[in-house]
């Protein structure tokens, strides 16, 4: 699968160029992704999938963004929701659900913004409308939803009652062809336009076999969407700074007989970019290790619970935050032709505006008060007393 993200690769180079000027949905970089199998990596075997590990997903991300930032983050955000319904789809719709995406490559957009909540996860101010024991209708207003234009289906956190609390989030599962879907005005971003993360009206009459779990949202939120969210944006974003790293040294490396670029100011420089993507990427493997070896499986502690949260957050803050001054940095390096005017030898120009959005999702000021809360009840960092019984 390694192999096969180098090739569609290839061919998301050619493409992202145009996305970006033309501001588009990047359609033939999805296409190949379906083709390949991509949209059901993360399925077991035993419905037909590829099931590869987190830390491969990341991997192909990486690989995905260093040529398309925003086709990796479409399908690193589909990653997102799949894995969401791997681990809690309802035993007696498992299997037909998983299926589909596998056979059909079935491409699956988030819908949880609202007016009035920004993108607050864990509520819901949408109600179902309820006309029978077991038949529903939706009205979803969502002011962002990413390629929600060109999805197949549908994660939609709604509020499960009309007169219940915020926080009692039902996440609802629907084909496009269940509802009526309309979107309300375009996108005209700074960066990130691949992703048409456009507003979007969705509507139907459903039933509760469209209702995924029963399981709390929270708890589904913590295990799932979450933490992959934060993995798989750290991992597109990382990609295309390596990549614009590399496309300098390059370009530096052609022109080594200059005088600006056989400086010391510049190495010096060089060093501090590989020093914050060094630190991003390893950070990114130490979150995913404890995720996948402890988190994942719902085997931690209170305590364990609170220390990873705030490695996730941390995860994202720092990944926002560093590889954006990576970038920023790079095109201080690289001058005004090659750094700051579109052309054909390097990205920064466009990275620079795609990771700019980067502290803004689900944005860090959030993510940094959550974690000075729960700092209060998880301080001890030192390592652990062992027991006599263990120094013996």
């Amino acid at each position: 699968m390694i192999n096969k993200a180098w090739e569609i690769r290839d061919l998301l180079v050619n493409e992202s160029e145009k996305v970006d000027l033309n501001n588009e949905f990047p359609i033939n970089g999805l296409n190949s992704l379906k083709k390949n199998q991509f949209m059901s990596l993360l399925i077991p075997k035993e419905y037909g999938g590829e099931e590869v590990k987190i830390k491969e997903a990341s991997e192909i991300a990486q690989i995905l963004g260093s040529a398309c930032l925003s086709t990796s983050m479409i399908w690193g955000m589909h990653c997102q929701q799949v894995l969401a319904l791997v681990k809690y789809t309802k035993n007696d719709l498992k299997k037909e659900i998983l299926n589909e995406i596998v056979q059909e490559q079935l491409y699956i957009a988030s819908v949880t913004s609202e007016y009035g909540k920004g993108g607050h996860l864990l509520t819901s101010q949408s109600p179902l409308n309820w006309i029978s024991k077991n038949k529903f209708y939706i009205n979803r207003e969502a002011p962002t939803v990413t390629g929600g234009a060109n999805a197949d289906a549908y994660l939609i956190t709604t509020k499960t009652e009309e007169n219940g609390l915020d926080s009692d989030v039902s996440l609802i599962y629907a084909l496009r062809k269940e509802l009526e879907v309309s979107q309300v005005g375009g996108w005209n971003a700074m960066g990130m336009k691949g992703t048409q993360s456009v507003a979007m009206n969705i509507n139907g009459l459903l039933d509760d076999k469209n209702i995924l779990t029963k399981v709390k949202f929270e708890k589904v939120a913590q295990y799932t969407l979450i933490p992959m969210a934060h993995i798989m944006w750290v991992s597109s974003w990382l990609g295309a700074a390596k990549n614009c790293f590399k496309q300098l040294i390059e370009t530096l490396r052609k022109n080594k007989y200059t005088k600006k670029y056989n400086s010391d100011i510049i190495t010096y420089c060089l060093s501090e970019v590989r020093l914050l993507l060094d630190t991003v990427d390893i950070y990114l493997n130490h979150v995913i290790d404890l995720y996948e070896k402890q988190y994942h499986s719902q085997c931690l502690d209170t305590s364990s619970l609170k220390t990873f949260n705030i490695h996730l957050n941390n995860l994202k803050i720092l990944g926002s935050e560093n590889l954006f001054k990576a970038v920023n940095k790079l095109i201080e390096v690289a001058g005004l032709y090659h750094g700051y005017l579109k052309n054909s030898e390097t990205n920064l120009e466009r990275t620079f505006r795609d990771l700019r959005a980067a502290s803004l999702m689900y944005h860090n000021d959030r993510l940094k008060l959550a974690n000075g809360k729960i700092s209060l009840f998880d301080s001890d960092l030192l390592p652990r007393r062992l027991s006599k019984e263990l120094t013996h």
